[in-house]
């Protein structure tokens, strides 16, 4: 088709020659092999319609649309198959001075039925909300092509206030199904601007508590992490095999969308950290700076299905995954920024990073010069306080030391943290300098008991060896 060969995936609408040749992908594009030229002197003209929905199956597994898919995958009215054909038939032989070589052959072996729908007048006003006059009512059905009479009058035994029937066109067999689509046709040319506009009460629904700390915290960190300078990011929940590759995770820990429309959106989302990365790349060169963060839903695989509801007494459906919220940040400047970062969304939520008893930054990823990290958002709600540690004020004097430390496979931030905590004086940390592979830092020391001198101090800094 249009030189190009397409690969059907089964089940497609096809025509063949006779001898197993295929001239023709029905309903959408026809073959080169049977492609009219400058030497065609005979032609078939077949008009027809088709299975709207094998139409549109093929349309989206094989990528090819075409005008003639647009039409057929809506559905066609059958009934004017005929009158189209002869039509067709009198401009080619008026503009093309045509001659007609066969008869017509009309191969239509399940008819159309007429659809016939019973309804009251009353039901009309009770769901648009207003009032409308039988006779404009029916002026607007017959208009549209519908056949409008009183079922009373058909012999019809009804129930008390349906005297309304209505015959569907065959061009509106596919959408008219129910009387509320009837409502809408009125509704429609009647004008909604003649609708009076009634706004309803507002109601609250309460939220299981779960569902409102998510709603809460979501909102919190977002804006939080906004004036922190960082912008937000909103990816597809599908990403490609591709991308899963190159962030070195298993293709087999993902679930696999079974009527994808594209390999760019084939497989459900483990970790954020593949779409980030990628918008990181995508926008580079257009700021120097680049801060971002999502905040989403991953899909982890379970071993079995198990039975699931968003709601508290069901309904229940099985779940082949475990929906997971995820907080995801990336940075292209350095480490120290993005563990900043942490910190401070630590702070926020009351979550002491500084405790002797808790400490928890997680891996930073660097990859290309990109950093990245994920946090559990669940365990972050679970760790939040609503107001910070009150801690007294210190009566004694703080005595302050800074030490350098060099950089080395043994010597880290961590190990000597560690170490200097095992100091019972020590009350706290902070970073003051990194320059290439040596970093200082400052030790708070004090006691709560007495005010301790600095031989004290500087005795309990000279332990910390790494």
């Amino acid at each position: 088709m249009d030189e190009k060969e397409v690969t059907l995936p089964g089940g497609d609408i096809v025509m063949e020659d006779g001898s197993g040749r295929l001239i023709d992908l029905c309903g959408i594009m026809g073959g080169l092999n049977s492609a009219i030229s400058d030497m065609t002197k005979n032609v078939v003209l077949f008009v027809q319609t088709y299975d709207k929905v094998r139409i549109r199956k093929t349309t989206m597994t094989t990528g090819v649309r075409t005008i003639a898919s647009t039409f057929f995958e809506k559905g066609l009215d059958p009934e004017r198959v005929e009158p189209t054909l002869v039509y067709g038939v009198e401009l080619l032989e008026k503009y093309a001075q045509g001659k007609v070589g066969s008869k017509l052959y009309d191969i239509y072996p399940k008819k159309h039925e007429e659809k016939l729908l019973v309804m009251g007048y009353e039901l009309i006003g009770k769901k648009i909300g207003v009032e409308i006059p039988r006779k404009t009512i029916d002026s607007i059905l017959t208009n549209l092509g519908f056949g409008v009479s009183d079922a009373s009058k058909q012999g019809l035994t009804l129930r008390e206030g349906q005297t309304l029937q209505i015959t569907v066109p065959s061009f509106r067999t596919n959408d008219i199904n129910i009387p509320e689509d009837i409502i809408e046709e009125v509704a429609r040319v009647y004008g909604y601007h003649n609708i009076p506009s009634v706004l309803q009460t507002a109601t609250y629904v309460s939220q299981p508590k779960d569902m409102e700390d998510l709603f809460v915290f979501q909102n919190r960190i977002k804006i939080f992490l906004k004036h922190l300078g960082l912008n937000e990011v909103i990816n597809y929940s599908m990403i490609s095999k591709k991308m899963i590759e190159e962030s070195c995770l298993k293709i087999e820990d993902h679930l696999r969308l079974s009527n994808s429309i594209s390999e760019d959106i084939e497989y459900l989302r483990i970790s954020l950290l593949p779409s980030l990365k990628k918008n990181i790349k995508e926008n580079s060169g257009k700021k120097d700076v680049l801060k971002l963060f999502e905040l989403a839903k991953v899909y982890l695989k379970r071993v079995s299905p198990v039975k699931d509801s968003p709601y508290k007494d069901g309904p229940y459906e099985e779940s082949p995954c475990e929906e997971v919220y995820r907080l995801a940040i990336a940075t292209n400047t350095n480490y120290s920024d993005l563990k900043g970062i942490i910190e401070a969304v630590y702070k926020e939520l009351n979550i002491d990073v500084g405790n002797k008893n808790f400490y928890s930054v997680p891996d930073i990823i660097e990859n290309n010069g990109i950093f990245m990290v994920e946090l559990d958002f669940q365990s972050l709600i679970n760790n939040c306080q609503l107001v910070p540690k009150y801690k007294p004020l210190h009566p004694y004097a703080i005595i302050k030391l800074d030490k350098t430390f060099e950089i080395q496979p043994h010597t880290t931030y961590a190990v000597v943290r560690q170490k200097a905590f095992q100091s019972k004086l020590l009350q706290k940390i902070e970073v003051v300098s990194v320059f290439e592979n040596k970093f200082s830092l400052r030790f708070y020391y004090s006691s709560p008991d007495r005010n301790i001198t600095e031989e004290e101090a500087k005795k309990e800094l000279n332990r910390v060896r790494p």
